[in-house]
Parts: structure tokens; sequence; C-alpha cells
């Protein structure tokens, strides 16, 4: 699953609902998100700031297990808990 937010003048635009929206699809799909959104926060901000972008797109992104590329799970595999 994932949720795709903007930058407005260099903050994520409407986090706090974006976040809420994610734990929401989270839970309807039985998954567990291993930080809190103070950590992802602080994630996304120090994204920004080691890019040099005032204005972005962030993609968040959670499988449900295993990912090699960070955005497709192995099918043959079991979720993995943290």
């Amino acid at each position: 699953m994932f949720d795709l937010l903007q930058t407005l003048g260099g903050k994520p635009y409407m986090l706090a609902e974006h976040l809420q929206r994610f734990r929401n699809s989270a839970d309807h799909l039985g998954l567990k998100i291993p930080a809190s959104d103070e950590e992802i926060e602080a994630i996304i901000l120090d994204l920004l700031e080691r890019n040099g972008h005032a204005e972005a797109t962030v993609r968040l992104v959670l499988t449900g297990g295993e990912s090699p590329d960070g955005m497709h799970s192995i099918p043959t595999r079991r979720p993995s808990s943290s």
C-alpha cells in the first residue's frame, strides 16, 4: 500500500491527515507501521533537507513483508513482523 503527499512552502502538506489515512489503510490490511507519526515526519523532513527540495512529492510505501525493490512484496513469503 502507499500514500502520496506533496509539500507546500517546503513542508509536507496535510501530513497528519495523510498519516491517519496511511494508518487506517494499514489497519484495514492487518499491517503494522513500524514507526510513530513523529518518526515518519522526522524522516520526511530529513529527506527533503538532504535532497535540497523545497517542493517535492513524497511516496510512503508499506508492504506486507520483504520487498527487494521497495515497491513490491515477494508473494511466496509470509509477512514479517517488526
